[in-house]
């Protein structure tokens, strides 16, 4: 199965979220804090969105790239992959909830599809576009 990039966004600081077709890779780590990005699968944003019980990160949260599907081997800290000709490799993050975040405070559980995104930062900076697809370069499971 080939995942490929469903869309892409990226944070403008005058304008908020906006979607692009395509982008280089300096382009979406310029609204990162740490020059990271964060990518999830079309799967677990929509499980995000519908969401019966929602929290902070529901409203707050979107990444900056939508895969159309996931494996785990994408999951791993130092697991390496290009999209198209952008190479990444995935970081070690620990997911953590807001105290105060309503549906922590009802659950006390990190919501599924939180723990499924991934942090990247990129090691070979080059455009991407909606379609790319996804290779595993250094698979760490």
């Amino acid at each position: 199965m080939v995942i490929y990039v469903v869309s892409i966004w990226i944070k403008d600081p005058v304008v908020g979220w906006c979607e692009k077709s395509s982008v280089h890779t300096e382009e979406i780590c310029t609204g990162s804090k740490k020059s990271d990005i964060t990518l999830q699968s079309l799967q677990d944003r929509e499980k995000q969105k519908h969401d019966m019980l929602q929290g902070f990160c529901h409203q707050r949260f979107k990444p900056n790239i939508i895969l159309s599907n996931l494996h785990d081997a994408y999951q791993k800290p130092g697991t390496k992959f290009l999209i198209g000709n952008a190479g990444f490799f995935v970081l070690e993050k620990k997911v953590q909830c807001h105290p105060n975040c309503p549906k922590y405070k009802s659950t006390h559980e990190i919501c599924d599809w939180k723990k499924q995104i991934i942090y990247a930062k990129p090691f070979n900076q080059n455009h991407i576009k909606v379609k790319d697809p996804i290779k595993l370069l250094i698979d760490r499971s």
